[in-house]
C-alpha cells in the first residue's frame, strides 16, 4: 500500500497549484493529468500543457518508505474534486493519501470526507521534465511570453503578499519563477515564444 498523511492545507495549494498547467486539450491525455510521484524528498504533484510547467513538491508527516512507490497521473477533474475536499478546513486539519492498485482515496479525519478517483500510471508523462529546469542563467535583451502564461503565476498559492520573481537563461530557454510558499515548494517554468517575422 502506498500513503501519505499531510497538511490538508499544504495538500490542497500543492493541488491547487500543479492542476493550473494541465491542458484542457483532451486528445493530449497525458496533459490532461496531474502526475503525483513519491521520491526521497517527499511528494511532487506536477503538471504541464507543454507550455508551462508547475511543480510542487511537499514533506509528508509520514516515512517516505510509505510513499516512495507512488507513481500515478491523476485526472485534472479527479484533483479539482479532491480540492473541493479540502477547502474550509483548519490550518491543523490532516489528510491521508492512499493509491492501491488504479484508485486514488483522500480521507480527511474528523470530517467524514473521503474521495476517490481513478488514476493511471505516469508513464506518459514527460519522465525528463526536470531536466528542463534552467541550471545557469544570464543577461538577455528581450524574451518572447505568452501573457496568459504569466496571468496563471497569480494562480499559484503563494505566501501572502510575495513578490514572484523571473530568472533568465537565454532568449530561448525557458523563463523560471521562483515562487515563495512556507510548505510547497514550486519549481515553475515558462517556454519562450518567437517574435514574428
Amino acid at each position: 500500500m502506498n500513503e501519505f498523511t499531510i497538511n490538508a492545507l499544504t495538500l490542497r495549494d500543492a493541488l491547487s497549484g500543479a492542476v493550473i498547467a494541465a491542458s484542457k486539450d483532451e486528445t493530449l491525455p497525458a496533459f490532461t493529468n496531474v502526475l503525483m510521484r513519491g521520491n526521497a524528498v517527499g511528494v511532487e504533484f506536477a503538471a504541464t500543457d507543454r507550455y508551462i510547467i508547475v511543480s510542487g513538491t511537499v514533506t509528508p508527516a509520514t516515512d517516505s518508505g510509505n510513499y516512495s512507490d507512488i507513481d500515478v497521473l491523476i485526472p485534472a477533474s479527479t484533483v479539482k474534486t479532491l480540492i473541493a475536499a479540502l477547502k474550509g478546513l483548519r490550518d491543523h486539519a490532516q489528510a491521508t493519501v492512499r493509491v492501491v492498485d488504479n484508485t486514488v482515496t483522500l480521507h480527511v479525519p474528523f470530517t467524514g470526507a473521503q474521495i476517490s478517483g481513478t488514476v493511471t500510471d505516469s508513464s506518459q508523462f514527460p519522465r525528463n521534465h526536470h531536466s528542463l529546469f534552467p541550471e545557469t542563467f544570464a543577461a538577455i535583451d528581450e524574451i518572447g511570453v505568452n501573457p496568459a502564461l504569466f496571468a496563471k503565476l497569480d494562480k499559484i498559492p503563494a505566501r501572502k503578499n510575495s513578490a514572484v520573481f523571473l530568472k533568465f537563461a537565454g532568449a530561448t530557454k525557458p523563463v523560471t519563477a521562483e515562487i515563495d510558499h512556507a510548505t510547497v515548494t514550486w519549481k515553475v517554468i515558462i517556454m519562450p515564444v518567437r517574435r514574428q517575422a
